[in-house]
């Protein structure tokens, strides 16, 4: 075999099992709702600034009431404008949990990647608008969502202002 052809082989293999790799890293979930039941809505206009790992906005918290026997698709949609500043290629992060209210145990609505998901990142852009939305079904139960906020590393700053959070409740 020639030396062309042999470089050929090996960059195509290469190159497959890149696409392969990055293909079974990737996770796609998916699922439906029926009609919506109900709509709740927080918001804030206040200045906050935050230093740390994952902590709840208190402000942001909403009960939700699912009937015994039932289930919900909940979906959780946070907006508000941001500014992370401090060490380089470091990031503010936000997360949206459910906690159930009886046995206090919480999860992160999907898709569940904690501090990965870059809310907004280090940089001399300013405040901006930025905004994330999470899903997760619930059985019948009582919980509360809400909003937590980190940064990844204890020299970034991350400030959010004029923010909402709304959680919608499907069938």
């Amino acid at each position: 075999m020639s030396t062309k052809r042999w470089l050929a082989l090996v960059v195509s293999v290469t190159a497959i099992s890149v696409v392969a790799s990055v293909a079974a890293y990737a996770a796609v979930t998916s699922g439906s709702g029926g009609s919506e039941v109900r709509k709740d809505y927080r918001t804030q206009d206040a200045v906050a600034t935050f230093t740390g790992p994952f902590t709840a906005i208190n402000a942001s918290v909403i009960p939700v009431a699912i009937p015994s026997g039932q289930s919900r698709l909940l979906t959780g949609r946070f907006s508000g404008e941001s500014r992370c500043t401090g060490v380089a290629n470091t990031w503010c992060a936000i997360r949206i949990m459910v906690k159930d209210t009886v046995s206090g145990i919480a999860v992160e609505m999907e898709p569940a990647v904690g501090v990965d998901f870059a809310f907004d990142t280090v940089g001399g852009d300013g405040s901006e608008a930025h905004a994330i939305t999470r899903f997760l079904r619930v059985p019948g139960g009582s919980y509360n969502v809400y909003v937590e906020r980190a940064t990844t590393n204890g020299g970034t700053a991350f400030q959010l202002d004029d923010w909402a959070f709304e959680v919608e409740q499907n069938i």
